[in-house]
């Protein structure tokens, strides 16, 4: 089962729909996950045209796996983004792995599946950090943002984070050494 947006406009145009047949069948190189069963969040990525499969941020249990694949075994709890931000509003989806890793034992479903999109983007927006350096985050107190507070302290930076004020303390308790009202 999977949920399909036909038109525009709210909630009206999201409707169930289940494919002519069982899952999908693995690429050599590919991996099926059961992302429906365990995922409650996943990030809609803009709205797709003619009938997509929404959700990009997901985290699921590894169904099947290609002749190929070696990264994963079924069972294994796996996060992560699907390609082109779309297909993860479905029981069962159909991607390469090199956008999933195994998920901690002790985080939930629910945790993982709102790491991918928010922690890709804070990581390359400061992988070059240096530690000392001061680093300014625009929307600190944000998905991204969050992330970004966090590992620019772990990699040894000044932060000042931007946000509303009424995220001051939250982005403090992420570890922000300023905070700047926008």
């Amino acid at each position: 089962q999977r949920l399909v947006v036909r038109s525009a406009g709210g909630a009206a145009p999201l409707e169930p729909a289940w494919p002519n047949g069982a899952q999908p069948t693995p690429m050599p190189d590919d991996l099926i996950g059961g992302a429906g069963r365990e995922t409650v969040y996943a990030r809609i990525g803009g709205l797709p045209r003619g009938g997509a499969i929404l959700g990009s941020d997901i985290a699921g249990r590894v169904e099947k796996v290609g002749k190929n694949h070696t990264q994963f075994q079924p069972g294994d709890e796996i996060f992560g983004e699907m390609p082109n931000y779309r297909g993860g509003f479905a029981e069962y989806l159909c991607t390469r792995a090199k956008n999933w890793i195994v998920k901690p034992p002790k985080m939930s479903f629910e945790v993982a599946s709102a790491i991918p999109q928010a922690g890709v983007i804070a990581w390359q927006g400061l992988r070059s950090v240096q530690p000392g350096q001061k680093v300014l985050i625009k929307g600190a107190g944000g998905g991204a943002g969050s992330f970004a507070i966090q590992l620019a302290k772990y990699l040894g930076a000044e932060v000042t984070g931007v946000d509303h004020a009424r995220k001051f303390d939250f982005m403090r308790s992420l570890g922000a050494d300023h905070v700047i009202d926008y």
